[in-house]
């Protein structure tokens, strides 16, 4: 779609040029979606997609993807000697954009676009990854302001974040340790090609013990909880979805959306016992 309203379009190559944010500003990186609709508020493009970035950076104690990280990096890179991270590609793939976008649409635009349907946000959930969000400095010289948040605490609802105005997500920062976990993503949906109905992600820390459970799709907006081995699977989800908001749309009500919550979290275990399962 053309975005007839744009006056100005910035293509920085670095994050020093970042203008001072302006109302009609909007920040594009991939711009998959930004461009399905009009944008009548934007008079601005900032194109975040050029900046130079190194798309994944590995360290002793972390693993940082860049907000501008395309799809077809991430699926790429090689995850052999961080297990947890085949769940990637698992997730990249089970999205309901075509693969032709794989090399435009970035991970960064996939958290920020906070849809329920969203594949990226429930699996930092999962591997307790953290934010770095930037707001660009107000005047030139000045310093731009940082701060880190949980990805479990980002998204608020369905389109709604805890972005600040001018505010953008710079990295995704997840422990090295997360990448020992053994994980099992399981979805619905009404065919290979649409977006998910409900998602789960199963968790094991080989450390703790500890399992947990990342609902999302079905939900406006994902949650994780920690698994009580006393208590049936079933009773903790609807225990979520009865304080939780459930979504109810052409895809399915409410009740369905619970239901396969339900099973597709008896699925994710199943699996994630096994001694071969796979993501």
């Amino acid at each position: 779609m053309d975005l007839i309203h744009i006056e100005a379009v910035v293509r920085p190559s670095d994050e020093g040029d970042l203008p001072a944010y302006s109302a009609g500003d909007a920040y594009v990186s991939g711009g998959t979606w930004l461009f399905s609709e009009d944008q009548p508020a934007a008079r601005r493009l900032i194109d975040l997609s050029a900046i130079a970035w190194t798309p994944i950076a590995t360290s002793p104690d972390e693993i940082v993807i860049a907000a501008n990280c395309t799809y077809r990096q991430l699926e790429a890179f090689d995850w052999s000697a961080l297990p947890a991270g085949r769940i990637f590609p698992v997730a990249i793939r089970s999205l309901s954009s075509s693969f032709k976008t794989y090399g435009l649409a970035t991970v960064g635009g996939n958290i920020g676009l906070a849809f329920a349907k969203g594949m990226m946000t429930p699996v930092f959930i999962a591997l307790d990854a953290s934010y770095e969000l930037v707001t660009p400095a107000s005047a030139p010289g000045a310093p731009a302001s940082v701060r880190l948040v949980s990805a479990a605490a980002f998204q608020t609802g369905v389109r709604q974040t805890i972005l600040g105005p001018g505010e953008y997500v710079r990295a995704i920062r997840v422990p090295r340790t997360a990448f020992a976990r053994r994980l099992v993503l399981r979805r619905a949906a009404h065919q290979a090609s649409s977006h998910v109905t409900a998602m789960v992600i199963a968790a094991a820390d080989p450390v703790s013990g500890a399992v947990t459970l990342t609902l999302s799709g079905a939900l406006t907006y994902p949650v994780k909880f920690t698994l009580d081995p006393a208590t049936p699977v079933a009773a903790q989800v609807d225990a979520v979805c009865a304080v939780r908001p459930l979504l109810a749309d052409s895809h399915g009500g409410e009740a369905y959306r619970q239901t396969l919550l339900r099973e597709l979290a008896t699925e994710a275990l199943a699996a994630l016992a096994a001694p071969d399962h796979a993501a």
